[in-house]
C-alpha cells in the first residue's frame, strides 16, 4: 500500500525505505530516527513563540516531516513520539500510545510475530533504545549505551505496573516514572499535558537542549546551555564550555552536522524570557532531561 507524502518523506529522511511489519524493520527504525533525528527543545521554543500564529503545540503531520528538512528539527516526546507512532502505524504495525508518569509519552506495539506480546518503543527520552523493549518476557532488559542505560521493571508495590528506571554514569536517577501497558490513550487524551508542557515554568522552556546519537562515530553529542559533551559508548566525557551563540552554531555545523537547525532563534526566545543560557555554567541533571 502506498504511504501518504509526509509518512514516506518521513522514512526517507531516516534512511530507510518501506518493508512489510516485522520485528527486524521495528529495529531499524528504532535505531536509525535515534540516530539521525536530534531529541532538541528548539523546536518546541519556536513552536512557543509563534503559537499565537500558528495555533498549535503539535504541529500537522505534514509540517513536522518538513520542518524535518527545512530545519533539521527533531523534537520532545510530545512531537517525536506521537508521529512515529502515526508513522508505523501507516506502516501496518499495531501502536498505541502509552503515558509514562506524568509528562511522557511512548509508543507500546504488538510484536509482529507473536501477536499479544507488546513492545516498548521510544525514540524521544533522551535514551538509548535502539531496540524495541520486550519488558514483560526480559526483566532482565537494558538499553544501555555511552554513559546512559534504562531498565523497564515490574513495580513490586503495584502489580501489573513497570518503572522506567534511568541510570546516569551507574546512578539511578530520581524520576517517578512508571506506566501499565494495558493502558494506552490518543493523542487527544494528552492535550492538556501537552498545553502545560508549555508553561514557563516547565524544564524545557527554560534551558537548551540537543542530544544526537552518533552510532557511526560510537559517540553520544549533547548540548545543554551552553555546554558541549561528547560522550564515547565506553562512558568517558569530554566537556567544552562555550561562550556565545557563535560558537553553539559552530557545533551544531561540526559536531552534529544540524547547520540549519536554529538554534539562535531559541535563545533569542530564551533571553526574552528572562534566560541567559551562558551566564554561568550550569551542572547538568541528565535525570530531569527526559
Amino acid at each position: 500500500m502506498k504511504l501518504p507524502t509526509w509518512a514516506e518523506s518521513y522514512l526517507h529522511k531516516i534512511h530507510l525505505k518501506q518493508e512489510k511489519p516485522s520485528y527486524e524493520f521495528l529495529e531499524k527504525i528504532c535505531r536509525n530516527h535515534l540516530s539521525t533525528i536530534p531529541f532538541e527543545n528548539i523546536s518546541k521554543l519556536i513552536y512557543y513563540r509563534e503559537y499565537n500564529q500558528n495555533n498549535f503545540y503539535i504541529p500537522p503531520l505534514d509540517i513536522v516531516t518538513l520542518h524535518l528538512y527545512t530545519m533539521q528539527f527533531g523534537g520532545t516526546c510530545y512531537v517525536l513520539n506521537s508521529t512515529l507512532q502515526q508513522l508505523l502505524l501507516e506502516l501496518g504495525f499495531s501502536a498505541k500510545l502509552l503515558p509514562v508518569g506524568q509528562t511522557h509519552i511512548a509508543i507500546l506495539v504488538d510484536h509482529p510475530e507473536e501477536p499479544g506480546i507488546p513492545l516498548y518503543v521510544d525514540c524521544a527520552s533522551a535514551a538509548p533504545f535502539f531496540t524495541p523493549v520486550d519488558f514483560t518476557r526480559n526483566p532482565d532488559n537494558c538499553s544501555e549505551y555511552a554513559d546512559i542505560a534504562v531498565r523497564l521493571v515490574a513495580d513490586t508495590k503495584n502489580p501489573g505496573r513497570y518503572l522506567y528506571n534511568r541510570y546516569v554514569k551507574n546512578q539511578l536517577t530520581e524520576q517517578d516514572w512508571t506506566f501499565d501497558p494495558t493502558v494506552t490513550k490518543n493523542l487527544i487524551y494528552f492535550n492538556n499535558t501537552v498545553a502545560k508542557s508549555f508553561d514557563l515554568d516547565r524544564k524545557f522552556m527554560s534551558l537548551l537542549f540537543i542530544q544526537l546519537f552518533q552510532l557511526d562515530q560510537h559517540r553520544k553529542v549533547t548540548i545543554y546551555n551552553n555546554e558541549f559533551s561528547i560522550v564515547d559508548e565506553s562512558g568517558n566525557e569530554q566537556l567544552k564550555l562555550l561562550s556565545n551563540t557563535e560558537e553553539i552554531e559552530k557545533v551544531l555545523q561540526e559536531e552534529f552536522k544540524l547547520p540549519r537547525l536554529p538554534v539562535r532563534e531559541a535563545v533569542e526566545v530564551l533571553a526574552e524570557l528572562g534566560i541567559n543560557i551562558f551566564e554561568k555554567k550550569i551542572k547538568k541533571q541528565q535525570n530531569n532531561l527526559v
